[in-house]
């Protein structure tokens, strides 16, 4: 079986179209069970290195990429990687088709922490969360369980670290609420400082997703990007700008997180970014209160 996995994915990275600066996906079948491969040529191999990387790490505290994660092969420059092909969908596909109340997206929020706390107890961020890499999958008790798909972008801080190679680009991402911050070089003073960075980042973009599934309203009155609803273009505001604390416990977590903007909020004049002192632990516990 091995042998055969392997010629599957040696396949794949012969039949990649050597002008494609893209990674490209194959879909192969068998025995019956259908695998995907993901193969990139040397301007991306560097991606899916990184990927391989983290999946090692993620296979020994999680069951479900311990099954995911094949194996992998380099090649001519190329990078070929098999994963279980997974029957879930993307949450974004599947957010379009539901109407979701309040205490969906309360349980929709605190499945998504506990998944990338997951990754944070083992100092590895995600790097990359946006909903076409969330896959929702159909649980036996007719409930769904939710897993982090894409992995390129994870970075593993208990190993040294390119320090002051840090960029702000995720709060000014077009997935992200866009805070009054322009894409810019800012430093870090240890690993820890650079950990609880990009830690907020992960958790500030899950609660971004949360806040445009609970606050749509909100974003039909903005000019918005067709294929990401979720973006709020030329807005000088803050998400604190739209929410009581006071109101309900999941305005009171939404609060917490993004209370902590001001931590970064002098990016442009210091290009140094201070320990993010939030809590994963306690912005559950405010989701159960």
């Amino acid at each position: 079986m091995k042998k055969e996995l392997d010629k599957l994915l040696e396949n794949a990275i012969i039949s990649f179209d050597k002008d494609s600066t893209q990674t490209q996906i194959f879909t192969p079948e068998l025995n019956g069970k259908k695998y995907f491969i993901k193969v990139a040529g040397p301007d991306r191999a560097r991606f899916l290195l990184n990927e391989i990387k983290s999946l090692k790490k993620l296979k020994k505290i999680s069951s479900f990429y311990d099954k995911y994660y094949i194996g992998h092969k380099k090649k001519d420059e190329k990078v070929g990687i098999m994963l279980k092909y997974v029957s879930g969908i993307d949450l974004y596909t599947l957010i379009k088709s539901r109407k979701m109340v309040n205490d969906s997206i309360i349980n929709l929020y605190k499945i998504l922490l506990k998944k990338i706390k997951l990754f944070h107890d083992k100092q590895l961020n995600h790097g990359d969360i946006k909903p076409q890499n969330l896959y929702a999958f159909p649980k036996d008790d007719g409930e769904i369980d939710i897993e982090y798909i894409d992995t390129e972008s994870v970075n593993d801080f208990t190993k040294e670290l390119p320090l002051g190679e840090g960029y702000n680009n995720v709060i000014s991402s077009k997935y992200d609420f866009p805070y009054p911050i322009k894409r810019s070089k800012i430093s870090f003073k240890n690993k820890n400082n650079a950990f609880y960075f990009y830690k907020y980042l992960d958790l500030y973009s899950i609660s971004v997703f949360i806040f445009y599934l609970y606050k749509k309203d909100i974003y039909k009155k903005l000019k918005n990007d067709t294929d990401y609803p979720w973006i709020m273009k030329n807005i000088q505001k803050t998400p604190l700008d739209y929410i009581n604390k006071e109101k309900n416990k999941l305005e009171n977590a939404l609060y917490y997180v993004f209370s902590f903007l001001k931590y970064i909020s002098n990016i442009e004049k210091t290009k140094e970014v201070k320990d993010i002192p939030i809590s994963t632990t306690h912005l559950l516990s405010l989701l159960n209160d």
